[in-house]
């Protein structure tokens, strides 16, 4: 039988208790109920409205517990948003798309623009293979991606020591962007200011999976120092 210390039973007891809440705000709260639970901008909603590539099994892999673990961390209540409108959105901070998989509507872009435009901070995550999704997205905000495949960038090729599991190069046409992380003069993330608020553009499907921020069993200690830097230096002020 394996005897486990104190320090053990806490954690698991922590886990469990962080894993119940995910579960709550991610699948059962009601926009009427969002009163109830946020202070002011304090909600951080993930999209799942438009067949985004990522799992619905929090733990897996390719899903979101771990983007959820590092949002809470930070003081944000995420959401996972199947139907994403404008009253979840008046309710938040931060929208968070990685990798949808279908083009957004002419409503649910101009939905988007709206909230970023009155003070709202868009955090996208995709790369040139999956653009197919976000085309339409990134030319309502002058972005877009190049057939720059860089792969797997590894700690120790980038200024932050961050992981990109498969990075591809964006680029802002417009030119008022700020590069947040390039690699060999190539960005990969950039951070554009739009109206009151701002996107921040990431060039990987991945960067916010499990496997690129921490699983049940591991952690990347550089992403997740990233990710806390990125929600309290880049995010549009409230």
């Amino acid at each position: 039988m394996v005897k486990l210390s104190p320090w053990d039973l806490l954690f698991i007891f922590l886990a469990m208790t962080c894993s119940s809440w995910i579960g709550l705000i991610t699948n059962r709260t009601s926009a009427e109920e969002l009163p109830l639970l946020i202070e002011q901008d304090r909600l951080a909603l993930i999209d799942y409205s438009s067949l985004e590539r990522f799992s619905l099994d929090q733990w897996k892999n390719d899903a979101y517990g771990g983007l959820c673990y590092n949002l809470m961390r930070n003081g944000f209540i995420p959401l996972l948003s199947r139907n994403t409108t404008p009253e979840l959105l008046s309710k938040s901070r931060l929208l968070v798309i990685i990798a949808p998989a279908k083009p957004f509507s002419i409503s649910s872009l101009n939905m988007i623009q709206r909230f970023v435009n009155e003070g709202g901070t868009l955090l996208l995550t995709t790369g040139f293979e999956e653009r197919a999704g976000s085309t339409g997205l990134l030319q309502a905000f002058g972005l877009g991606l190049k057939d720059v495949p860089l792969g797997l960038v590894d700690q120790g090729q980038n200024e932050h020591n961050i992981t990109f599991p498969k990075a591809w190069e964006v680029n802002d046409f417009e030119n008022i962007a700020e590069i947040l992380c390039q690699v060999w003069d190539i960005p990969l993330i950039l951070n554009k200011p739009v109206g009151k608020g701002n996107i921040l553009l990431v060039g990987d499907s991945q960067f916010l999976l499990n496997i690129n921020l921490e699983t049940v069993y591991d952690y990347n200690i550089h992403n997740i120092l990233f990710f806390k830097y990125l929600m309290e230096t880049q995010l549009s002020k409230p």
